[in-house]
């Protein structure tokens, strides 16, 4: 039995994730698929490494193009984990946090 606060939805939906580092004043970008979506955070796979960290805080916005879903999603986040070599040699995964209630469009 799953004990987290919020329900997680689960599918494969391509992203744009852009974000916003406070510590470090830096923005970045990448293309990925996300992979699950709750009110609490959100996981998704890209192809390159990026450029975050685990504990990194920004404001994220996931720019979401998949054929049946699109719109925009925007939180400040916190990175919990980068997952290396998910679903294959080069990919990575990372969750998020969110810190407060994400706006959607």
């Amino acid at each position: 039995m799953e004990r987290r606060k919020y329900h997680r939805l689960h599918f494969t939906i391509p992203l744009e994730l852009q974000v916003r580092l406070r510590d470090r004043q830096e923005s970045w970008a990448i293309v990925g698929l996300l992979q699950n979506l709750s009110l609490g955070g959100a996981y998704f796979v890209c192809d390159s490494l990026p450029q975050i960290r685990r504990g990194d805080v920004g404001e994220c916005i996931l720019a979401l193009s998949g054929e049946h879903c699109t719109g925009l999603i925007q939180a400040p986040a916190q990175v919990k984990r980068v997952d290396h070599h998910v679903l294959g040699f080069t990919s990575y995964g990372v969750a998020v946090e969110f810190l407060s209630q994400p706006a959607a469009e």
